[in-house]
């Protein structure tokens, strides 16, 4: 909004008239005083900046991170970082389904063995095939308090031993929590082995190419 000025009756009558008066030597600097004041005003203050908006989550980004997460957590028998926060469950889901679910958060719980680890700790990620891959609105069967991407299964593509094409599924349940898919529950982890029959039969949600070199 342009400045409301201050207009003063007689004053640029005044200013013409310093020129020929005796005040000539403080004349430019008197000017420069009325001219100032005949300047001011009002002025209406700035928008604030509007506090940013969080951004939306980046599927292919959550996917891929997840990916890494899981080879790395069967590869050091460790799956409890991939756990979705207590808090951000119940947060996320309803009280009845929260409660109904946090059975199955233990890690111990997940079906799989020595045998399976040391298999993917030999695995190089290349590829991931993701099903069940979603959106999913509030109000449904899974109890979401607002809509949020889900996952049902992924099967993590790659080496084994240096032979590919080779892959394993780890299936359960997967919930975006604070712009990262966390693990709600495991079902069934898959001894990775080459030539995986869904590798070329599976249909994919969605299907990343891993760089390998980000983990």
């Amino acid at each position: 909004m342009n400045t409301a000025p201050c207009h003063s009756p007689g004053m640029g009558s005044f200013a013409g008239g310093l020129s020929r008066g005796f005040l000539w030597p403080w004349a430019p600097t008197i000017v420069a005083l009325i001219a100032l004041v005949q300047g001011c005003g009002s002025t209406e203050p700035r928008p604030k900046t509007p506090a940013s908006r969080v951004q939306e989550s980046d599927p292919r980004a959550m996917a891929v991170a997840l990916g890494h997460g899981l080879l790395s957590s069967l590869q050091h028998n460790n799956m409890e970082d991939l756990w979705i926060p207590d808090g951000d469950l119940r947060r996320s889901l309803t009280d009845e389904m929260a409660t109904q679910l946090s059975a199955r958060r233990d890690p111990a719980r997940i079906p799989w063995n020595e045998t399976t680890r040391l298999a993917w700790s030999r695995f190089e990620l290349q590829r991931l095939c993701l099903q069940g891959y979603h959106r999913e609105p509030a109000g449904t069967h899974r109890g979401l308090r607002e809509n949020t991407w889900v996952l049902d299964r992924i099967l993590l593509v790659g080496s084994l031993s240096g032979q590919q094409p080779a892959g394993g599924w780890v299936e359960g349940w997967f919930l975006e929590s604070q712009g990262q898919l966390r693990a709600v529950s495991v079902l069934s982890v898959q001894t990775p082995r080459f030539r995986h029959a869904d590798l070329e039969l599976a249909r994919c949600d969605m299907s990343l190419e891993v760089n390998n070199h980000n983990m």
